[in-house]
């Protein structure tokens, strides 16, 4: 294990909050940047994103490396339709942490039984989507016409990987 990977898991054990898991998430970022040249925003905790209600038979990170496999094989060579789908179907999941532009975070704790440590959902933003009423995303026809520069399904895939691995073993 890097010096990172284990500064990365410290932080995540010693400070199991919004700001904790921003720190971690800041830290692959960075890593990120600095590997592949991707240019990423710092993520800043806040308490103005909703986050949808734990369920706790649901594992967010597994889903999160799902959709990042659904949508590299729907477009295998077009990163700015991957980036896109990425932002509409993952705008209320932790998926959305893993889009570079987003400077916003913030996570629920809930504690599940027969877990050691509290089961974590973030998300990240600021949404792009068509909020509902709730605050959370509208999922009829939220389409996002923003222009922000596309980003490589390979860059994200490997955000998303440390990231789940970092956050997993850290709570395990």
């Amino acid at each position: 294990m890097s010096s990172s990977e284990s500064e990365i898991e410290d932080v995540i054990r010693s400070d199991a909050t919004t700001a904790g898991v921003a720190k971690a998430f800041n830290a692959v970022r960075a890593q990120t940047e600095k590997q592949y040249g991707i240019e990423t925003k710092q993520l800043k905790p806040t308490d103005s994103l909703k986050v949808p209600e734990i369920e706790c038979g649901r594992d967010y990170y597994e889903e999160a490396l799902k959709l990042n496999q659904e949508v590299g094989s729907k477009y295998p060579s077009g990163s700015r339709e991957q980036l896109e789908a990425v932002e509409t179907a993952g705008e209320d999941t932790v998926a959305s942490c893993f889009i570079s532009t987003r400077t916003e975070i913030n996570c629920k704790f809930k504690e599940c039984e027969g877990s050691k440590r509290p089961k974590t959902l973030c998300i990240c933003g600021p949404k792009k989507c068509k909020m509902g009423s709730d605050g959370l995303c509208d999922k009829e026809g939220s389409k996002d016409d923003e222009e922000d520069g596309s980003s490589s399904l390979f860059v994200l895939g490997t955000i998303i990987n440390l990231t789940t691995f970092y956050l997993i073993a850290s709570f395990f």
